[in-house]
Parts: C-alpha cells; structure tokens; sequence
C-alpha cells in the first residue's frame, strides 16, 4: 500500500511539473525555479552602488527575462559576471515581476551555474 501511495505522488508530481522557459517564466511568480538559457546582454551601473544585470531573451529593453545582483552580492563573486555573455546559464532564484517583467534577484554565487 505505501509502495502505491508513495507511486501515485510522483506520478501527479510528475503530471503538474513544467518547464521553465523564456515564454511561461513569468507564470511562476512568487515561485523559487530553476532556469536555463544563453545570457544576451550584460549591464552594470555606474558609481558607488553597482547592480549587476544579467539579461536573457532579446536584447536590451526587449529582453524578456533579467537576473539582478546588487554590489554586495558581486563582491562576493570569484569571477566577473559580466564575462557571461553568450554563455548557456543556469539560475536558482524566486521569481518576481519588476516593472512587469520577470526577475531573480540573485543573493549568492552558488545560484548561477555555468553550463558551457
């Protein structure tokens, strides 16, 4: 009886996961997801607050999807981030709409995987 419980959640588990894409992440609002995909743009601010921005999608202001980091989080980096451009990434991070956008904002280094 546990082995059929135990088989009927991984299969509903199974059934209700989706993907996480450039199309539907913005569906996943307030939800902590994986995602994946080429980096398109870089950007960092200028002067004593540096953000980071790591965009995905279009080019910039028609990206579809950013990743943020603010000075505190960068200096904590052992590589510059905005070497990633064009690179396949993989980012951990709850999901927010900024200016109705999806956005991580990330808190930690280990949450951004180089894929290539």
């Amino acid at each position: 009886m546990k082995t059929l419980i135990l088989f009927l959640c991984c299969l509903s588990a199974s059934l209700w996961s989706q993907e996480v894409t450039l199309e539907n992440i913005g569906t996943f609002e307030g939800k902590i997801v994986t995602f994946c995909a080429p980096i398109t743009g870089t950007y960092q601010t200028k002067g004593e607050r540096k953000v980071t921005y790591l965009n995905f999608g279009k080019a910039y202001p028609d990206h579809s999807f950013t990743v943020v980091f603010f000075e505190k989080v960068l200096k904590t980096f052992s590589y510059d981030p905005l070497t990633l451009k064009g690179k396949q990434v993989c980012i951990t991070g709850k999901v927010i709409l900024y200016k109705e956008k999806p956005q991580i904002v990330l808190y930690d280094e280990k949450d951004l995987k180089v894929v290539d």
